[in-house]
């Protein structure tokens, strides 16, 4: 069982602490800008990457309407999720109760979405992370043994660049059981042992999934980012700092009365531990909301007048001004919505088609 820790909410406003812009995964072993920047592959090809959603908030699609975040992100109503080249405005949003999880809802339709995990074997698993996030920052050295020792590295400034990373979910806990409040967790350790990429999260990570590889062979969603491990100092005073630390030893943490003390260790818990609402525990819950198609247009289209028509597979729906968009490589399709009986062509551009109905 981990220890209570005193967490962190991964906001952006963590990062005001600092005075700099809030970022998110931090890689053991890499430290160059481009790295674990691009999809995956080999034995993590379509591990959550691609369904993952970055633009005004971080999240991940799970159905052809729908979004899982995080709900203290506070994602509300007319928030645009930039999908496969469109935007699309949220207009719904559902809280899953006693958790922190919030799901959103969309008129139109995403090309393909991440399947929820719902077995509860997660402890043990390999797990891949995504987050938007940049190259660590300072190294965070301790004095040991007439030498300065690699404990971690501070949160730098952001770039704006998703990256992915893996991970082990080390415990899979319960609603109750993780000593912060109701809901279910997987915890995973940033530490030494994993390889380079062995990734951390961390402020402005909120939202972002954990993904694992499901007896199907299919990576699914199985968390979603809550909190983390992060504020540190190397001595015992002062401000101290947001880190992602993989070795707390000689390091000082800050007790429940804001008061710093030195870190409280195991050898089996020496890296900081990050949070994850546990998906499986809601999945059921989950799945009946992703199955409610919200919303009354549908865009269908054939290759011909004469059909057969059937829904587009990815559009976006302003429904205030009754505009629908589908990207430039729908040329030559004919266009039908159900309900409407016309369809207007505003623009035909090299990016995008615009309709009216």
């Amino acid at each position: 069982m981990f220890r209570p820790i005193r967490h962190q909410l991964l906001l952006a406003a963590l990062a005001c602490f600092l005075g700099r812009p809030a970022n998110a995964i931090i890689l053991f072993g890499r430290s160059a800008p481009t790295d674990n920047t691009s999809p995956p592959t080999g034995a993590f090809t379509n591990s959550g990457w691609e369904h993952s959603v970055f633009f005004d908030f971080a999240g991940t699609l799970v159905g052809p309407q729908h979004i899982l975040t995080a709900a203290h992100l506070r994602v509300s109503t007319n928030a645009i999720a930039r999908v496969a080249g469109l935007p699309h405005r949220i207009t719904g949003v559902t809280n899953i109760a006693g958790t922190d999880l919030r799901l959103l809802t969309v008129d139109g339709r995403f090309p393909d979405w991440a399947s929820l995990y719902a077995r509860t074997d997660e402890a043990g698993r390999t797990a891949m992370l995504v987050g938007r996030g940049q190259p660590r920052g300072n190294p965070v050295l301790v004095p040991t043994d007439g030498t300065n020792r690699l404990c971690g590295w501070t949160w730098a400034a952001a770039d704006g660049r998703p990256r992915w990373g893996t991970n082990v979910v080390r415990a899979a806990l319960a609603p109750g059981e993780s000593g912060l409040g109701s809901p279910a967790i997987l915890a995973c350790l940033f530490d030494d042992d994993a390889g380079d990429d062995e990734a951390g999260t961390t402020g402005g990570d909120s939202g972002n999934g954990l993904f694992i590889r499901d007896r199907d062979g299919v990576w699914k969603l199985a968390g979603v980012a809550l909190s983390v491990e992060a504020q540190f100092n190397t001595i015992a005073e002062g401000d101290g700092f947001f880190g992602s630390i993989f070795d707390r030893r000689g390091l000082f943490e800050q007790d429940e009365a804001g008061a710093w003390i030195p870190t409280t260790n195991t050898e089996q818990q020496r890296g900081a531990v990050l949070l994850h609402t546990r998906v499986s525990t809601y999945a059921s819950a989950l799945n009946a909301w992703i199955a409610q198609r919200p919303g009354d247009i549908r865009l269908l289209s054939a290759a011909s007048p004469s059909g057969p028509f059937a829904e587009h597979p990815s559009y976006a729906v302003e429904p205030a001004e009754r505009e629908l968009q589908v990207s430039a490589n729908a040329e030559g399709r004919f266009f039908r919505v159900e309900g409407s009986e016309r369809v207007e062509v505003l623009e035909a551009g090299t990016e995008r088609i615009r309709l009216r109905y």
